[in-house]
């Protein structure tokens, strides 16, 4: 399903700066394509933070198209993850430690690599569980998904590879796989969803911990395709459906959120989450060949869970043949 979506990719670098165009989150500044945007770049993605708390920014970059070595041969287009570490001199493979390969058939990492997985189709890094280590959330937008009836294709998933003293590690915090229907985690998994194909991190009930929204462009909900945003809250132990607070779901036409559901919306296509003076979530989405931005503004007080009541989501419109 990747060449029938349009991938937007976010370049994060390590810094407090912000201009009409940026958000800053926790210390990384991320450029957040606005309305007035030329285009929506399909590259390569790449996402940088400090894995290891040195004080060195780290950099991670997908490779959604890696062929991956297994025990019965190569898995084609199974996706992985490079990651290069930071230090005095620049970012080294071999100053700090040596630089890491991950795919789901690393060691210890949830899952086994399938055919055009592609692993690393998205990236995102945020504190998860405030231990002063970066984490990294790595989208498997094609996973296929077992379930009682039989496998289901494209529905996607994420994995999330917590960092530690010794960089990225799953081991020292075992890493976690998300899927539809895994657990506490809401909606059921269907073809082709593409749970994961956009993610974004913020601390949306600010409880000092980073908490995610996962895209979920092709779910179906009242049409085919039209697409919804699941959030999972951030806690002492990572990212839990329970611990804090049960994920949520945002569709349009629900809880206040203005318009309503068609066919191909494609919602959740990519996002953009940030904290400012309030929590923000940005959610891009194509429709009726308009490029339609969503702004919701969350609750920030440690009670609260994301409301997009508390701020009437505001709409932004631009044609397609502008960008």
């Amino acid at each position: 399903m990747r060449s029938k979506l349009v991938n937007a990719s976010l370049a994060v670098t390590n810094s407090s700066a912000t201009d009409n165009n940026n958000t800053t989150i926790n210390n990384q500044n991320i450029s957040v394509l606005s309305s007035s945007s030329p285009s929506l770049p399909a590259t390569a993605i790449q996402v940088n933070a400090d894995f290891n708390n040195d004080g060195f920014a780290d950099l991670a970059i997908g490779v959604p198209d890696e062929d991956v070595a297994s025990l019965s041969g190569t898995i084609l287009n199974a996706g992985a993850v490079n990651v290069i570490y930071g230090s005095a001199s620049g970012l080294s493979t071999t100053v700090v430690r040596s630089d890491q390969f991950w795919s789901q058939n690393t060691p210890n990492v949830e899952n086994v690599a399938q055919a055009n997985d592609h692993f690393g189709s998205a990236l995102l890094t945020g504190n998860f569980n405030n231990d002063g280590f970066a984490d990294l959330a790595i989208g498997v937008e094609d996973e296929d998904v077992a379930s009682l009836s039989g496998t289901i294709l494209n529905a996607g998933a994420v994995n999330v590879i917590y960092g530690s003293a010794s960089g990225l590690s799953a081991t020292v915090k075992p890493d976690q796989i998300f899927e539809q229907g895994l657990g506490d985690l809401e909606q059921m998994p269907e073809f082709p969803d593409n749970f994961g194909y956009s993610l974004a991190a913020g601390d949306f009930n600010n409880d000092q911990r980073d908490d995610l929204a996962v895209g979920v462009p092709n779910e179906g909900v009242a049409q085919g395709f039209d697409g919804i945003v699941q959030v999972i809250y951030g806690s002492s132990s990572g990212l839990s459906t329970s611990e804090v607070l049960a994920d949520q779901i945002f569709q349009q036409g629900v809880g206040g959120l203005g318009d309503m559901p068609e066919n191909l919306d494609q919602f959740g296509l990519s996002l953009a989450g940030g904290t400012l003076t309030m929590t923000n979530l940005m959610i891009w989405l194509l429709v009726h060949h308009q490029k339609i931005i969503f702004l919701l503004t969350m609750e920030s007080s440690k009670s609260s869970t994301v409301h997009p009541q508390v701020c009437p989501p505001q709409q932004f419109y631009q044609t397609r043949n502008s960008y």
